[in-house]
């Protein structure tokens, strides 16, 4: 019985390790594209808090200082379009 105890308390561990290693991984060497330069999870995380960055519906990140049509830098104010109707 104490070995079998032994050996649930090696796997368990060596799985905690496996997993601790995958999220340092990719907290430090996977990249996101970010108005034209690759940001680390770090970066991201400083800029979702300071500066609203936010993920749209597609995926891609959304900053509101920068306009959607054009992509050029405005005074911070969000793009503002009418909302299509609804087609009922």
């Amino acid at each position: 019985m104490r070995k079998r105890n032994v050996s649930r308390f090696i796997l368990l561990s060596v799985a905690i390790i496996l997993f601790a290693g995958v999220i340092l991984f990719s907290l430090l060497k996977v990249k996101h594209s970010f108005q034209g330069t690759d940001k680390s999870e770090f970066e991201l995380i400083e800029l979702t808090t300071t500066d609203s960055v936010r993920r749209g519906q597609d995926g891609d990140l959304i900053s509101p200082r920068v306009s959607i049509d054009t992509g050029i830098i405005g005074k911070g104010e969000p793009v503002k379009t009418k909302p299509e109707p609804c087609p009922t």
